[in-house]
């Protein structure tokens, strides 16, 4: 069955170093994105396995693709058996693909992360690679890009695919597929969803060597899709391989019907759609232009039923930095309000302490990363869901659009007018935008202004008319579909 579905269609080889069932904003863009493009190719991604198991598969759909074109007839055989047996018990399991997805040992200089033999011939590699690597001074791209380039040579047969896309993060993806796929005459495309070279989280002294290694492995790229706003930041900074870049939008707009989990009435936190008429916006300046009826209709808006009482419900979903994240403006902000809004930050701390970022008396709580129910809970219950832009201007949070899906009131705190998440707030119908600077100059005329924003939004909701439409770009089905183009052209042009 698998083969007649296959049958005519063209071959696309993935690659994903990182891939379910670890779960973040790039894994979800690569599964969705890759479903989407299964209508039209067969595909085959190769991933490396996981401490955590292989997830993904039913026993019966890992069982049933196995075989299909692309394997070495080895690894078809061990490919069905081992997803088969694992895939009960793995994170994901119930799911099935709608491609083929291979998972190959994978390997790291700490011991209890690694999930393949660690043989003579393996230690060998990576004692060689961590040397090359010590003298590059970047031994953990170089070690893990080489293995993964080892275990998928074991695995599938590049040259006999149409065309092949590499995904990062993390980076060592694409190392792998330049060497993979240097001289086999197969188009190669290089999707970025953050930068590597001008990364502001890694070693800014190392930032000349990281842009020498990138420009050479792009250089055997046949196109470079980048993720905005780092597509205007490669151009800005005069990358070797410019003339390749295709920029594409955050894909990250997702169904309403996606967040009903753990609600009461299952419905998308309580959306209803609405009719829709002339749609107005927040400014930059945190101004509303447009006039809003009082149901909400002129703006595309529906109220939900009930009067709500007590503190507005106000929730961050998302990592915090000391650097490029920093909560610390927010905190004093939600102070200010006092009883008038409950706050909740919820995610990690990456790189400061709890202490430190929400100290004693703040009025604010923190809760450490949450998964499945207790998630879909917390996004129930918040009444105004607010974003922190990042410091950088070449990256921004994914996380904006998960807030757009749902319809709710989004409050942005933006550390500098040059935030890449102002232009998508200040079309969004419930959107308020805040400078820190504003909060730290005047944070009583601040909580004010966000006070009033909370008592006129609370318990309405954007339609996901509007929202489809307003971020149509956004959308996964608008990447997909740039993604096709690009990889059709290219075999097209390649004689494939």
């Amino acid at each position: 069955m698998a083969g007649e579905r296959f049958e005519g269609m063209k071959k696309l080889l993935v690659l994903a170093y990182e891939y379910y069932p670890t779960e973040n904003s790039n894994t979800k863009m690569i599964r969705k994105a890759c479903g989407l493009l299964a209508e039209q190719y067969d595909i085959t991604l190769v991933t490396v396995k996981t401490p955590e198991g292989v997830g993904g598969l039913t026993p019966a759909s890992a069982q049933a693709d196995a075989s299909a074109g692309g394997l070495t007839p080895a690894a078809a055989q061990a490919d069905a058996s081992g997803r088969a047996a694992g895939a009960a018990d793995a994170p994901g399991a119930g799911v099935a693909e709608k491609f083929r997805v291979i998972r190959v040992p994978g390997y790291s200089f700490h011991r209890e992360k690694c999930t393949g033999p660690l043989t003579p011939g393996i230690l060998g590699r990576m004692a060689a690679a961590k040397i090359e690597g010590k003298l590059k001074r970047d031994e953990t791209v170089l070690m893990l890009s080489r293995l993964f380039e080892h275990e998928i040579r074991k695995a599938v047969r590049a040259a006999d695919y149409d065309a092949a896309v590499s995904f990062s993060n993390p980076f060592l993806t694409h190392c792998c597929a330049s060497r993979l796929l240097r001289g086999s005459g197969v188009p190669w495309v290089a999707v970025c969803f953050d930068p590597f070279f001008s990364n502001r989280i890694y070693d800014p002294a190392l930032r000349e060597k990281r842009k020498q290694l990138e420009e050479q492995v792009m250089a055997s790229a046949a196109k470079v899709m980048v993720m905005v706003p780092t597509d205007r930041d490669y151009l800005r900074n005069g990358v070797a391989f410019a003339e390749k870049i295709v920029g594409f939008e955050v894909p990250g707009i997702l169904p309403m019907e996606e967040f009903g989990a753990g609600t009461s009435n299952g419905k998308a936190f309580g959306t209803s759609a609405s009719d829709e008429a002339d749609l107005g916006s927040a400014g930059a300046d945190g101004q509303r232009s447009g006039a809003a009826a009082s149901d909400g209709a002129a703006l595309g808006t529906s109220a939900s039923d009930g009067a709500a009482s007590g503190p507005v419900q106000c929730r961050f979903f998302g990592s915090l930095y000391r650097e490029i994240r920093n909560p610390s403006a927010a905190v004093r902000l939600f102070s200010a309000l006092g009883g008038d809004a409950e706050m909740r930050f919820i995610g990690r701390t990456v790189d400061g302490t709890e202490a430190e970022f929400f100290p004693a008396g703040c009025g604010c709580a923190h809760v450490d990363e949450l998964s499945g129910e207790a998630l879909a809970a917390e996004y129930a219950a918040a009444e105004v869901l607010v974003n922190l832009g990042n410091t950088v201007d070449n990256q921004m949070p994914s996380k904006i659009f998960e807030y757009i899906s749902t319809g709710k009131p989004i409050l942005n705190i933006h550390p500098s007018p040059a935030c890449p998440t102002l232009t998508y707030i200040e079309k969004y119908p419930l959107g308020l935008n805040v400078a820190e600077a504003e909060i730290l100059a005047d944070v009583a005329g601040c909580a004010g202004k966000v006070r009033a924003f909370c008592r006129e939004t609370r318990g309405k909701r954007v339609s996901a008319e509007t929202v489809l439409r307003l971020y149509a770009e956004n959308t996964y089905e608008a990447f997909a579909a740039k993604l096709d183009g690009v990889v059709e052209a290219l075999s097209l042009a390649a004689g494939r």
